[in-house]
């Protein structure tokens, strides 16, 4: 801001000189009233002739911006305000911890909760007192499993509807794989895939290069199972009651204007009620193909 100041004095202009240090020193005072910057950092928006302005943003803001100009720069901020389309779950199971996450198809990870549990290692010799450590041993994994469970139900279930379109349970051993039907018993009926990979026992929010791949395959394999669903439905539409679709941006803003539109199935964002799908049949009509609620 020092530096800011120096540069401001030059202005040649008396009006925008004394515009820019009057923000400046708005935007100090501001600063100084902040005791600490939380993860997800904070952006300011001050002037001249304008209340200070401090947003604690519900996302990471990813990049520094400062600018000094008519206009405020809103569309980073607004960006991390917007619910990001799809929400997909991250088991990560390691030995006695399990970590259970989340992952946005922006990559962002957050923790949710971990559970840990005191196994009894196998017994690798005989005696009186095997089976009854071996019992203890599968009575403890049993109630460990059970809490995973209950604690991802917890996590990505609202109202015993899921709010994560697939489910990546990764880890070494087999306990990934008998967590699964501890999952389906709870209601986590969606798209679930395991993998052997090594995963770290921290509740970090970064992915590693391999947790990374492997979650980018589950998005993409997922996002390309609905965009089939989709163009199914579309062709079914098209056999049954063609009358009732509309093709293109022209015909699809005159429908709404009519307000026959029920919803749109598109490639990109569209004011309307929007079903993306990426497949070549939207190519020819704009990238759109619209539904109505009644034939004309």
């Amino acid at each position: 801001m020092k530096n800011e100041k120096t540069t401001a004095v030059n202005i040649k202009n008396n009006s925008n000189r004394k515009s820019v240090l009057a923000a400046l020193r708005k935007l100090e005072s501001a600063v100084k009233t902040i005791r600490s910057i939380p993860d997800n950092g904070i952006a300011i928006y001050v002037g001249a002739d304008f209340d200070t302005v401090i947003i604690y943003p519900p996302r990471k803001i990813k990049s520094f911006i400062y600018r000094c100009g008519k206009n405020f720069v809103l569309d980073p901020i607004i960006e991390l305000y917007k619910q990001p389309h799809e929400l997909y779950g991250l088991l990560k199971v390691r030995g006695e911890k399990c970590i259970i996450q989340t992952v946005n198809e922006y990559y962002e990870v957050k923790t949710i909760n971990s559970k840990t549990a005191k196994i009894q290692k196998r017994q690798k010799k005989g005696g009186q007192s095997q089976n009854r450590i071996q019992r203890l041993r599968v009575e403890t994994i049993h109630n460990y499993l059970k809490a995973i469970a209950e604690r991802a139900c917890d996590a990505y279930l609202i109202d015993g509807v899921p709010i994560v379109k697939a489910l990546l349970i990764c880890g070494p051993g087999q306990k990934k794989e008998q967590l699964i039907p501890y999952l389906e018993k709870l209601g986590i009926t969606c798209y679930v895939e395991t993998t052997d990979i090594p995963t770290s026992a921290s509740c970090n929010t970064s992915l590693s290069p391999v947790e990374l791949n492997h979650v980018q395959h589950m998005i993409s394999s997922e996002n390309s199972s609905t965009d089939e669903k989709h163009v199914s439905d579309i062709l079914e539409l098209l056999e049954l009651n063609p009358e009732i679709l509309v093709f293109g941006r022209q015909h699809i803003d005159k429908a709404q204007k009519n307000k026959q539109l029920s919803h749109v199935y598109s490639n990109k964002e569209l004011p309307y009620e929007t079903i993306r799908v990426n497949h070549h049949l939207l190519d020819s009509f704009d990238g759109c193909i619209g539904v109505l609620y009644y034939s004309s």
